[in-house]
């Protein structure tokens, strides 16, 4: 990513929020006195009343012109950042379901989560997958379709092991193939991504394969570095031997860019790709 994509970004996801929310946005943040160099730039945090897109807008727009000043300067996180979610959101504004989605996405409801559901939404597009967002606002669900196959998805935040375990364990129907999206990133920590491969393995030890779903994919996202940070994406799936899958499983694995193919393993192991 260089600062021709950040300034496409930028304007892009202008366009698709509208200039005149991201005014009063930003009106918002100088009102709360975050819009200073100390808090509007380097703040992790927004503040009350400034959804998350509109801060990560405001402070790309700074930082941008910072970088402008400084020949040395790089591409920073929040660059990274938004670089990532505009290129799902231009895959995404085109589905089925989106004009619903966008207004709650938008204004900040249930963010963590929305930006997870997003993230794998893109990520089985570019797998191929016509992908449909469920019907109602800041729905979790995923509707996924492939040559004439169909594929039910929930997209869930996963806090600790005792979540993961109750929200694999729930009882659901059987038919058509059902798959979770468990982001990791939080109980990863700062390890290594392919450490969510171990998470497949006590999952195979604690879990009663005939309730549990066709497949869990666990995602998990960590940014490296300071001064050039990089992204370093990755998936592990835990597949039901209990409830096979009728297509290659690696399709999945949701596709973040240049994405390595590992060799797939048998049927209640893991399933592994990494950026």
């Amino acid at each position: 990513m260089d600062f021709h994509d950040v300034d496409r970004a930028l304007v892009e996801v202008e366009a698709l929020a509208g200039t005149d929310w991201l005014k009063l946005c930003t009106d918002r943040l100088k009102e709360a006195g975050a819009a200073g160099p100390a808090v509007g730039r380097y703040g992790s945090i927004p503040p009350d009343r400034v959804p998350p897109l509109a801060y990560l807008w405001y402070r790309v727009k700074e930082e941008r012109a910072l970088a402008a000043l400084n020949p040395g300067a790089g591409v920073s996180v929040n660059m990274l950042r938004l670089g990532d979610l505009h290129g799902d959101l231009c895959l995404l504004r085109q589905c089925p379901g989106f004009s619903d989605w966008w207004p709650g996405f938008r204004e900040g409801v249930d963010f963590p989560l929305a930006s997870h559901q997003l993230a794998v939404a893109a990520g089985l597009m570019r797998r191929g997958w016509r992908v449909e967002l469920g019907t109602r606002a800041n729905d979790r669900r995923l509707n996924l379709s492939f040559s004439g196959m169909h594929v039910r998805a929930h997209c869930l935040l996963t806090a600790g092991w005792d979540a993961v375990i109750s929200a694999v364990s729930e009882k659901r129907a059987a038919e058509p193939p059902l798959v979770l999206y468990l982001e990791a990133s939080a109980m990863v920590g700062g390890k290594a991504c392919g450490h969510t491969a171990a998470f497949v393995a006590q999952l195979s030890a604690a879990i009663r394969t005939p309730v549990a779903p066709s497949a869990v994919v666990f995602t998990s996202s960590i940014i490296r570095g300071a001064n050039r940070p990089e992204v370093e994406n990755a998936a592990e799936m835990w597949l039901n031997p209990a409830r096979r899958l009728p297509f290659p499983e690696e399709l999945l694995l949701p596709a973040r860019g240049s994405i390595k193919k590992e060799r797939p393993a048998a049927a209640g192991n893991a399933v592994g790709a990494k950026k």
